[in-house]
């Protein structure tokens, strides 16, 4: 799923670090990016150009405290349990910057939850986005118990930059 994302918000300008808890699994993530734009060179849709423009706003880093350091946002999309992204959060409420914007990829994990861990519940959001993200144009926007309203903004702005459409859930 991050790579989905991460595809789509470079295909609209977006400078995209991914990271995982292995080399392998972010050059995968990459791989898999890659083979999609190139068969959309192939059927015509994409220019080789374009996809080469698109491609080169991918890098990965597998440090995750050099990853997310000078970024305005973080998107998790890891698995599906409330512990191990709880501690991601916290490591990276450590390390991001303070203008940066924490969003979480997830349909049914507590934003609340991960918000505390992260020591920065006001900049937190749900973002989820439906698979796969580059086709399904909908990203639903989970608030929790303190996400300011400054957080929600810049994250529908996000959003609606890559052209999706937009839900605000509490």
């Amino acid at each position: 799923m991050g790579a989905g994302i991460g595809l789509l918000s470079a295909s609209y300008g977006c400078q995209v670090i991914f990271n995982d808890i292995k080399q392998d699994f972010i050059d995968a993530g990459l791989q898999n990016n890659k083979k999609w734009l190139d068969r959309q060179v192939s059927k015509g849709k994409l220019s080789q150009s374009r996809s080469y423009e698109i491609y080169a706003k991918m890098t990965g880093e597998l440090s995750l405290e050099k990853a997310v350091s000078d970024v305005d946002l973080v998107i998790e999309a890891i698995i599906e349990n409330l512990d191990i992204k709880k501690a991601t959060w916290e490591k990276i409420g450590k390390v991001a910057a303070e203008h940066t914007i924490f969003g979480s990829n997830t349909s049914s994990l507590s934003i609340t939850e991960m918000a505390k861990a992260s020591g920065r519940p006001d900049r937190f959001i749900g973002i989820h986005f439906f698979n796969p993200p580059i086709i399904l144009r909908i990203i639903e926007y989970i608030k929790g118990y303190e996400t300011s309203e400054d957080t929600l903004q810049i994250a529908v702005d996000y959003g609606k930059s890559m052209k999706m459409n937009t839900v605000v859930a509490n």
